[in-house]
């Protein structure tokens, strides 16, 4: 009787060691379906997210070259301040956004400096059409407003420059 019962403890022993790698079989295989199809999606998820940022990263630096080129051609430091308000309200990303608001605060002071120029301009010119007797003086102080103003209201770079600039690149 105990040959019948060391057959059937091996019998069952064999089928737990059959059920077991049968286990083991289908525990692999789902592994295999995990890695194939859900851990390929989500890597094909991440590097394609990496293309797109990367894309809209150059192109966001593009349109930024371009925009310099705008400032740099604008004829006096009141366009160039009109063009960083304009921008630092209106550039779609943050990190570009905070670079005009940086380069909008560095020009105020020069822009502040300007319109107070203006306005004294524009109240000499006034005087000097009202008053003839105080001509002279009134001249000599337009001018000296005429020659701080001056500074301020020429281009970042000539013609000339932006010319050698632009065929310089293209080479």
């Amino acid at each position: 009787m105990s040959d019948f019962q060391n057959q059937e403890n091996e019998s069952s022993s064999l089928e737990d060691n059959t059920l077991k790698f049968e286990k083991y079989k289908f525990n692999i295989e789902l592994l295999k379906w995990f890695i194939g199809s859900v851990a390929l999606v989500i890597i094909t998820f991440i590097i394609d997210n990496g293309f797109k940022e990367r894309t809209a990263g150059v192109q966001e630096m593009e349109a930024y070259d371009k925009y310099v080129e705008i400032i740099l051609k604008a004829d006096n430091i009141e366009d160039r301040w009109k063009l960083a308000q304009y921008f630092s309200t209106v550039t779609p990303t943050e990190r570009l956004r905070e670079r005009w608001i940086a380069y909008k605060d560095s020009i105020s002071k020069d822009y502040k400096i300007f319109k107070a120029l203006k306005e004294k301009e524009f109240e000499l010119q006034q005087k000097d059409s009202l008053k003839e007797i105080r001509v002279s003086s009134t001249i000599i102080q337009l001018n000296a407003v005429q020659n701080q103003l001056a500074p301020f209201e020429k281009k970042l770079i000539s013609s000339k420059d932006a010319l050698e600039n632009t065929s310089g690149n293209k080479k």
